[in-house]
């Protein structure tokens, strides 16, 4: 569990520092406090050498009170990061959580310009605080000040609802995984899970409506049933590339990394989709976030990859663009360039089955023309 935390923990920094870069100038001066980033990054280093599980529940409960009472004194995009941590924290801290919630609610929900920071509130639905967060997130869509804060909070509950959908699925067509879930967490929390999913579709597009009406334009829009918008990235010879040349065939469009160990473990499926479909009207896109174009390029020589390779870095582009938050994420077209499906997380069975759907649609149709 602990080895499960400290990833998490590792990941959440990650994603931190990166999104920071910008910001970190100025917060090591002497005569500033320590900031939520700073503190984050010395609990990240407390824990790796706090061996004792006693000792590590400590640690979370000092730091969660460090955030909280940071977040009190500043009301501010800083204190809104400070109780992100909180909740991101393991459930040890739980009632360090609740009063996160509370304050949130209270001071941050409808008044603090938070941009995309909203997306990174843990709303899962199964955790314990998971319908507090939930609770939370309309209310910042339908309340917050900012539109591009509220923006945000609806993509934020759009992908919640597709994620919950997705499990339902899973559990539905996988009798091993729902036994497991079942035994793990009981059958109340299979029922509550079905009953998300049962509602997700009439959610997603009233959340989709929101983001189609007053808060339209604010960002580029990738949602499921809608054209894809146009991708410019980079080929492996440094030529630009576009989405827009590869219509008439069933795109898949999967954003990766050399280091993502989940996105490495697809390769061999994916190899054997290619093959299954060679000839056919469908195209493999692997799109490398990859900090270096020659990591990449030696990752490729050495395992090999039959197929489209862009690389787009970790810089501005098709991964901020589209909002790609976790690796792999995967992203079907049809032949005409419609998002038909987005898949995060490392699913070949789901990838299959769309792509031989679509490839039989685009197939059909042709025949009928």
């Amino acid at each position: 569990m602990y080895r499960l935390i400290a990833s998490a923990l590792m990941l959440t920094l990650t994603l931190v520092v990166a999104q920071a870069a910008d910001d970190k100038k100025d917060e090591k001066k002497a005569d500033k406090p320590q900031s939520p980033k700073e503190m984050f990054q010395e609990l990240v280093k407390k824990f790796r050498t706090t061996k004792d599980k006693d000792a590590q529940k400590e640690l979370f409960s000092t730091y969660s009170e460090k955030f909280l009472s940071y977040a009190e004194k500043h009301k501010d995009e800083s204190g809104a990061t400070a109780l992100i941590y909180v909740l991101q924290l393991p459930a040890e801290t739980n009632d360090a959580k609740a009063k996160a919630l509370t304050v949130f609610k209270k001071d941050y929900a409808r008044t603090v310009k938070l941009g995309k920071m909203v997306k990174q509130l843990p709303a899962n639905p199964l955790s314990k605080e998971g319908k507090e967060i939930t609770d939370l997130l309309k209310d910042v869509a339908e309340n917050n000040k900012d539109k591009l804060t509220r923006a945000f909070a609806y993509k934020a509950l759009i992908k919640q609802s597709e994620q919950a959908a997705d499990f339902a699925k899973r559990l539905k067509d996988d009798e091993d995984l729902k036994e497991r879930f079942e035994k793990a967490r009981g059958k109340d929390a299979v029922q509550f899970v079905e009953s998300l999913a049962a509602t997700s579709e009439k959610d997603i597009k009233s959340y989709q409506a929101k983001l189609d009406g007053d808060l339209k334009g604010l960002f580029v829009d990738v949602a499921v049933g809608k054209p894809a918008p146009e991708v410019v990235s980079e080929d492996m010879d440094g030529k630009k590339v576009t989405l827009s040349q590869l219509r008439g065939k069933v795109v898949v469009l999967d954003f990766w990394a050399t280091w993502c160990g989940p996105c490495v473990g697809m390769i061999p499926h994916t190899r054997e989709l290619v093959k299954k479909m060679e000839g056919k009207p469908f195209t493999f896109v692997s799109v490398s976030a990859d900090a270096k174009k020659d990591t990449l390029a030696e990752f490729i020589k050495k395992t090999p990859m039959p197929w489209t390779h862009w690389w787009a870095g970790n810089e501005k582009g098709v991964i901020e663009d589209w909002d790609i938050e976790a690796y792999p994420t995967i992203v079907i077209l049809d032949a005409k360039g419609v998002v038909r499906k987005k898949i995060v997380g490392a699913n070949s069975k789901a990838v299959d089955a769309e792509v031989e759907k679509l490839v039989k649609e685009a197939e059909d149709n042709k025949k009928s023309e």
